[in-house]
């Protein structure tokens, strides 16, 4: 069996598609992302994922990662695909939840 070298396996890797991010990635960024950047306790950011995973669709769920990221050409092309209901759920998700979930 041929030996796979460091480039080889490399190769591999960058060869196919990269996945999306599964709602699961995005859940576990926001949480990894709370604390820092919300300065919050772990119970709020616990307290905003299982908001996020009652209140957004995929697709909201997705943009509010965007705005989270400051990714402004991601924003753009994905709020070219959704409602402008959607576009809004999510800006107001990112600006009311750490508020409703501070001291949780």
């Amino acid at each position: 069996m041929r030996k796979l070298t460091k480039l080889t396996v490399l190769g591999l890797l960058t060869a196919g598609p990269v996945a999306a991010a599964t709602a699961e990635d995005h859940y576990e960024y926001l949480h990894k992302k709370c604390g820092p950047s919300l300065k919050m306790k772990e119970s709020g950011c616990d307290c905003i994922i299982k908001a996020a995973r009652r209140d957004l669709s995929a697709d909201e769920l997705e943009m509010v990662v965007l705005y989270v990221k400051q990714d402004k050409p991601g924003i753009k092309k994905k709020q070219g695909e959704l409602t402008g209901n959607q576009t809004l759920k999510a800006r107001k998700f990112v600006e009311e939840a750490p508020r409703a979930c501070r001291g949780k």
